[in-house]
């Protein structure tokens, strides 16, 4: 499983702008790295932090040094931009809506999202193939869940997958059991217990509202 950070958000009782359906929201990711060459505390912005008073002349680490070593000369193969930077920096803007009426702050809400673009695995590196997120999701009787998430009719040319060529579309259907990849029979679904309650609804997600593909 890739790591992950279940997050709560507030409710309209905690932010005003979300009652008055106004809140937006700045979320920035960024995969940092620290090490002990850049202090006792390494990069740490509570303590010791690096900024660029401490370029140049001033830097705790040297383009390859010459440190003594027993005696003897030792270089080092340092590469000073590859010390303590921050990389892969995502930021996203998202909007905190209030709870649609009917649903109490006691009823959970969760985010089923896709991951991943079209392509094989070589193909959509650094990102990955198409994947559900949470991959796995275990709800109880009450639980919502906010199905989300975007396609585009710019993916790169080429790339494997099923459909038009350039389009990037995700879909959901239900299935008997893990170990089937045919859409369950209207038969089954009658006797179990349907993901989507009509089948008014279980094709508007098979089909995300597409009509008249085939022509």
């Amino acid at each position: 499983h890739n790591n992950m950070y279940n997050w709560t958000l507030p409710f309209a009782k905690d932010l005003p702008c979300i009652a008055n359906d106004n809140c937006n929201c700045a979320l920035r990711i960024r995969y940092n790295i620290s090490t002990a060459d850049l202090g006792p505390n390494g990069n740490r912005p509570d303590s010791g932090f690096i900024d660029w008073n401490m370029n140049g002349a001033a830097s705790p680490i040297t383009q390859d040094p010459t440190l003594d070593a027993s005696g003897a000369n030792m270089t080092l193969a340092v590469d000073t931009s590859q010390f303590g930077r921050t990389f892969q920096d995502r930021s996203y803007m998202f909007h905190i809506r209030p709870r649609p009426s009917g649903v109490t702050s006691a009823n959970r809400i969760f985010n089923l999202n896709v991951r991943g673009k079209r392509g094989n695995i070589v193909q959509t590196y650094p990102a990955t193939e198409y994947d559900f997120a949470p991959d796995v999701f275990e709800g109880r009787v009450g639980d919502y869940i906010h199905f989300q998430w975007t396609g585009c009719d710019t993916n790169p040319a080429g790339n494997a997958g099923e459909g038009t060529d350039g389009t990037d579309r995700s879909n959901i259907v239900q299935i008997t059991s893990l170990t089937d990849s045919v859409p369950a029979t209207a038969a089954w679904l009658s006797s179990n217990t349907p993901l989507f309650d009509t089948p008014a609804l279980r094709l508007n997600f098979a089909m995300i509202g597409q009509t008249g593909c085939l022509t």
